[in-house]
């Protein structure tokens, strides 16, 4: 079954999945929205957990640092992705340039919630 576009929304954020299979070499796309510190909502954070060449941003409108996944052929970054986020989501909010609001929404006990019905929405 196709991944279909959801929402999850925690405060001032907005956990998004997305489906990014396109030709076959990709896959699901996890972004985070939420306040930057220049005054303006954007998309903090995007995990693109693609089949080849896996990797995620940081502020990808913006400074964009790009980080590769490397590891195994068979690496999970699907796995790898939700991981981050249920223990490194604040941190990450953060030095993506996220409001010390949008880092506190990160922090919450609804910021797990919404990163679990995430992953249950990916079958995880």
């Amino acid at each position: 079954m196709p991944i279909q576009n959801q929402d999850f929304p925690v405060g001032l954020l907005r956990l998004n999945l997305a489906d990014r299979t396109g030709d076959g070499s990709g896959g699901p796309a996890i972004h985070v929205y939420g306040p930057h510190v220049s005054g303006s909502e954007r998309q903090l954070l995007r995990f693109d957990c693609f089949k080849i060449e896996p990797h995620y941003h940081y502020d990808p409108y913006g400074i964009d640092d790009k980080i590769d996944l490397l590891g195994d052929d068979g690496a999970d970054s699907v796995a790898w992705s939700l991981t981050q986020l249920r223990t490194c989501m604040p941190e990450m909010v953060k030095r993506a340039g996220g409001t010390e609001e949008a880092v506190s929404a990160a922090s919450t006990e609804a910021a797990q919630t919404a990163v679990t019905e995430l992953a249950t929405a990916l079958g995880r």
